[in-house]
C-alpha cells in the first residue's frame, strides 16, 4: 500500500491516526504503524516551488515593521492616601 500525499495531507493522516490511537489504543497500533510506514510525500511541482522560493525572497515587506506598534499610556504614580482624622 502507498498513500501519496502532500504535507498538509501527510499532517491530517498523523492527526486522525493519533485520534485513532486515543480513541481505542493499542487495539489500532499495527493499523497506525501500517498507514504511517506507506504514507510518501509528493514531489512539488516546479511552478509552485518558484512561487515559494518567491514569496520566501528578501525583497518581501517586514510584517513587524508594517504593523502599528500601541504603546501602554503610561500609569500615574500613586501618592500616598491621606486619611482624615477625626478629633473629639
Amino acid at each position: 500500500m502507498i498513500i501519496q500525499v502532500d504535507q498538509e495531507g501527510r499532517s491530517a493522516i498523523q492527526q486522525l491516526c493519533d485520534i485513532a490511537l486515543k480513541s481505542a489504543g493499542v487495539q489500532n497500533l499495527n493499523p497506525v504503524n501500517k498507514i504511517l510506514r506507506s504514507v510518501v510525500l509528493l514531489p512539488i511541482p516546479e511552478g509552485i516551488k518558484q512561487e515559494i522560493n518567491q514569496s520566501e525572497s528578501p525583497e518581501k515587506e517586514d510584517k513587524a515593521e508594517s504593523q502599528v506598534k500601541i504603546e501602554k499610556p503610561e500609569e500615574p504614580e500613586e501618592k500616598p492616601k491621606e486619611y482624615a482624622v477625626e478629633e473629639n
